[in-house]
Protein backbone atom coordinates (compact mmCIF):
# COMPACT_ATOMS: atom_id res chain seq x y z
CA UNK A 1 0.00 0.00 0.00
CA UNK A 2 1.05 3.48 -0.95
CA UNK A 3 1.31 5.23 2.41
CA UNK A 4 3.76 8.17 2.54
CA UNK A 5 1.99 9.67 5.45
CA UNK A 6 1.81 6.17 7.41
CA UNK A 7 -1.96 6.78 8.43
CA UNK A 8 -4.18 4.91 5.83
CA UNK A 9 -6.00 3.06 8.62
CA UNK A 10 -7.11 6.42 10.38
CA UNK A 11 -7.20 9.05 7.44
CA UNK A 12 -7.44 6.96 4.07
CA UNK A 13 -5.40 6.66 1.19
CA UNK A 14 -3.40 9.67 1.10
CA UNK A 15 -5.17 11.42 3.33
CA UNK A 16 -8.02 12.64 1.12
CA UNK A 17 -11.04 14.59 2.47
CA UNK A 18 -13.47 11.50 2.21
CA UNK A 19 -11.37 8.82 4.34
CA UNK A 20 -11.71 6.35 1.27
CA UNK A 21 -9.44 3.35 1.55
CA UNK A 22 -11.14 1.12 -1.59
CA UNK A 23 -8.76 2.02 -4.43
CA UNK A 24 -11.29 1.40 -7.00
CA UNK A 25 -13.69 3.85 -5.85
CA UNK A 26 -10.33 6.53 -4.81
CA UNK A 27 -9.46 6.28 -8.20
CA UNK A 28 -13.09 6.51 -10.28
CA UNK A 29 -13.36 10.06 -7.33
CA UNK A 30 -9.73 11.12 -8.70
CA UNK A 31 -10.40 10.91 -12.41
CA UNK A 32 -13.74 13.29 -11.90
CA UNK A 33 -11.69 16.04 -9.88
CA UNK A 34 -8.51 15.79 -13.17
CA UNK A 35 -11.25 15.80 -15.25
CA UNK A 36 -13.55 18.77 -13.55
CA UNK A 37 -10.67 21.05 -13.17
CA UNK A 38 -8.11 20.64 -16.29
CA UNK A 39 -9.68 23.57 -17.76
CA UNK A 40 -8.93 25.76 -15.09
CA UNK A 41 -5.14 24.46 -14.82
CA UNK A 42 -4.59 24.83 -18.59
CA UNK A 43 -6.31 28.25 -18.11
CA UNK A 44 -3.73 28.92 -15.34
CA UNK A 45 -1.05 27.23 -17.59
CA UNK A 46 -1.92 29.74 -20.82
CA UNK A 47 -1.52 32.56 -18.26
CA UNK A 48 1.75 31.71 -17.41
CA UNK A 49 4.35 34.29 -18.28
CA UNK A 50 7.85 32.99 -19.44
CA UNK A 51 8.65 29.36 -18.65
CA UNK A 52 6.72 26.71 -16.53
CA UNK A 53 8.48 26.94 -13.11
CA UNK A 54 7.97 24.05 -10.04
CA UNK A 55 6.28 26.77 -8.58
CA UNK A 56 3.41 26.57 -11.01
CA UNK A 57 4.05 22.68 -11.65
CA UNK A 58 2.61 22.73 -7.93
CA UNK A 59 -0.05 25.00 -8.47
CA UNK A 60 -1.41 22.36 -10.88
CA UNK A 61 -1.55 20.07 -8.61
CA UNK A 62 -3.42 21.88 -6.44
CA UNK A 63 -5.88 22.88 -8.81
CA UNK A 64 -6.10 19.45 -9.99
CA UNK A 65 -6.57 18.06 -6.31
CA UNK A 66 -6.73 20.33 -3.86
CA UNK A 67 -10.76 19.88 -3.38
CA UNK A 68 -9.98 16.02 -2.87
CA UNK A 69 -6.15 15.70 -1.25
CA UNK A 70 -5.81 19.10 1.53
CA UNK A 71 -2.03 18.75 0.93
CA UNK A 72 -2.53 19.00 -2.83
CA UNK A 73 0.05 21.58 -4.16
CA UNK A 74 2.48 21.30 -1.50
CA UNK A 75 6.22 19.77 -2.16
CA UNK A 76 6.31 16.18 -0.25
CA UNK A 77 9.93 17.25 1.04
CA UNK A 78 8.08 20.15 3.44
CA UNK A 79 5.85 18.39 3.99
CA UNK A 80 7.60 16.33 6.09
CA UNK A 81 6.67 12.95 4.91
CA UNK A 82 7.43 9.65 2.65
CA UNK A 83 11.50 10.29 2.04
CA UNK A 84 11.69 7.02 -0.15
CA UNK A 85 8.36 6.00 -1.65
CA UNK A 86 7.13 3.84 -4.07
CA UNK A 87 3.96 2.38 -5.46
CA UNK A 88 4.17 -1.12 -6.01
CA UNK A 89 7.16 -3.17 -6.99
CA UNK A 90 7.75 -1.71 -9.93
CA UNK A 91 7.72 2.40 -8.65
CA UNK A 92 9.87 4.34 -7.26
CA UNK A 93 9.28 7.99 -6.61
CA UNK A 94 12.23 10.52 -6.71
CA UNK A 95 14.05 10.77 -2.76
CA UNK A 96 11.64 13.70 -1.23
CA UNK A 97 14.71 16.29 -1.35
CA UNK A 98 15.03 16.01 -4.86
CA UNK A 99 11.65 16.12 -6.47
CA UNK A 100 11.63 19.47 -7.17
CA UNK A 101 15.26 19.38 -9.27
CA UNK A 102 13.73 16.42 -11.09
CA UNK A 103 10.53 18.11 -11.74
CA UNK A 104 12.58 21.46 -12.85
CA UNK A 105 14.65 18.68 -15.23
CA UNK A 106 11.75 17.94 -16.86
CA UNK A 107 10.47 21.18 -17.06
CA UNK A 108 13.38 22.40 -18.98
CA UNK A 109 12.85 20.18 -21.38
CA UNK A 110 9.16 20.94 -21.79
CA UNK A 111 9.70 24.58 -21.43
CA UNK A 112 12.79 23.99 -24.76
CA UNK A 113 10.64 24.03 -28.02
CA UNK A 114 13.76 22.72 -29.84
CA UNK A 115 13.53 19.38 -27.71
CA UNK A 116 9.95 19.36 -27.49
Amino acid sequence: MFDPFGDYETRGYLRNVDGIKDLDELKYIEHGFFESNLETAFAYLHAVKGPIAYVHFLEVHRILFGEFYPWAGQDRDSLGVGRLVGKGQRIQFEASELCQRAVEWGLSAGNNPKTM
